[in-house]
C-alpha cells in the first residue's frame, strides 16, 4: 500500500493560525496520524492538531508528516514570513484611564495585556490626594493625581480626581450632565444588583446614582432623574436636590 499524500495550505495572517493537512491520495490510502513540527520555536510554536501560534518575527517552516496504518509516511511543509501584519503588537492598557473618587472611597485599576511574567509597579505622583497599592486606589484629600503602572518597558497612566462630596447628584454615568442616560445607567445598576452581577461604576458614580439618598439604587432613583431631566428640558432650573425637595 502506498504512503499517504498530504498537502499544506498557506496560512492567513493571524496571531494564531490553523494549518490543514489534506489526504489527496485517491487510491484510498488513509491518514492515521499527523505529526507537526516547526523549524524555529522562537517564531512559531505548535499547539497541536495543526494549530500554530506566532510568537516572533522571521521566516519559519511548518512541516506535517502523515502516517498510514501500515506505518508508511509522507511529508509536506509550508514556509512563510511572520511580519508586523501577521503578528499584531499588543500594548498594555490601564483600565479605566480616568477615575473620580470621594475622600475615603476606593476603586480598582486593571492593567490588561501586560507582558507575561512582568512585575507591575504602581505609584501615585500625589500621595496626599490618592494612594495606590496593587492597583487599588484610596482617595485621601480633594485634588488630582496621576497613577503610573509600569510593566517592563511599558508605562501606563490613569488620571484620578478626588472630591470631598458628590458635586453633581444624579450624574450616574459621570459625563457631567444629568439626563435620560443617567436614568438608564441607574436602571442597569439596579438589575445588576438584583441579579448579583458585577457593578462597573465607581463609588462616586454609585453615590451620585442614589438621588433619593436612601442608600438603595433602584427604579425610584431612575424615575426621579427622568422627572428632573424633563423639568430642566422645559426651562426649569436649579439642582436636583432642590427639585426633589
Amino acid at each position: 500500500m502506498a504512503p499517504p499524500v498530504i498537502n499544506l495550505k498557506q496560512p492567513d495572517s493571524a496571531q494564531l493560525i490553523a494549518l490543514n493537512a489534506f489526504n489527496i491520495d485517491y487510491t484510498g490510502t488513509n491518514i492515521s496520524r499527523i505529526n507537526w513540527s516547526t523549524s524555529d520555536e522562537a517564531i512559531a510554536t505548535i499547539l497541536g492538531d495543526g494549530r500554530v501560534k506566532l510568537v516572533g518575527y522571521g521566516t519559519v517552516t511548518i512541516t506535517a508528516t502523515a502516517y498510514n496504518s501500515q506505518g508508511r509516511y509522507s511529508t509536506d511543509s509550508v514556509t512563510f514570513a511572520v511580519t508586523s501584519a501577521s503578528l499584531p503588537t499588543i500594548v498594555p492598557t490601564l483600565i479605566p484611564s480616568e477615575v473620580t473618587l470621594l475622600v475615603d472611597s476606593t476603586a480598582e485599576l486593571t492593567l490588561v495585556n501586560a507582558p507575561e511574567g512582568a512585575v507591575i509597579s504602581w505609584t501615585s505622583d500625589n500621595t496626599q490626594v490618592v494612594s495606590v497599592r496593587n492597583g487599588k486606589l484610596t482617595g485621601i484629600n480633594p485634588g488630582t493625581a496621576t497613577i503610573y503602572a509600569v510593566a517592563g518597558s511599558h508605562v501606563c497612566t490613569c488620571k484620578v480626581t478626588v472630591v470631598g462630596d458628590v458635586e453633581n447628584l444624579g450624574d450616574a454615568d459621570g459625563d457631567g450632565v444629568v439626563n435620560s442616560s443617567d436614568a438608564s445607567t441607574v436602571l442597569a445598576v439596579y438589575v445588576i444588583i438584583a441579579t448579583g452581577g458585577e457593578i462597573k461604576l465607581t463609588e462616586y458614580q454609585l453615590i451620585a446614582a442614589d438621588v433619593n439618598k436612601d442608600d438603595v439604587i433602584d427604579a425610584t432613583d431612575a424615575s426621579s432623574i427622568l422627572a428632573y431631566y424633563a423639568y430642566t428640558a422645559t426651562g426649569g432650573s436649579g439642582s436636583i436636590e432642590d427639585f426633589l425637595g
